[in-house]
């Protein structure tokens, strides 16, 4: 579960000082950093295109995060557009049909 960075003036004292010593473990440990959800967001679109980003769920009193993502295959996106454009069936039809 990754802790996303806050910014400063939304947090607690203590929440901010648990939030620094974590990156200053991070950097130790792993020579990295946390990330913040736009890193997130780079990395998954980097790794690949198909990724997408859903939900990010912080549970009550959490400074972490769950990140739900999907994966739709890039040829499998082209696929249902072409059938879609080729007028032998809809979306929906395609997205039934298609193979996981």
């Amino acid at each position: 579960m990754p802790t996303l960075g806050s910014e400063s003036n939304t947090l607690s004292k203590m929440q901010e000082a648990v939030l620094r010593v974590r990156d200053l473990t991070m950097l130790q440990a792993h020579n990295n950093n946390e990330r913040e959800l736009e890193d997130w967001e780079r990395l998954f679109d980097a790794a690949d295109k198909g990724l997408q980003l859903r939900k990010v769920v912080e549970p009550f009193h959490s400074l972490m995060a769950v990140l739900e993502l999907s994966y739709e295959p890039q040829g499998a996106l082209a696929s249902s557009r072409e059938i879609e454009e080729d007028g032998q069936s809809d979306l929906k039809a395609a997205k039934r049909h298609r193979i996981s």
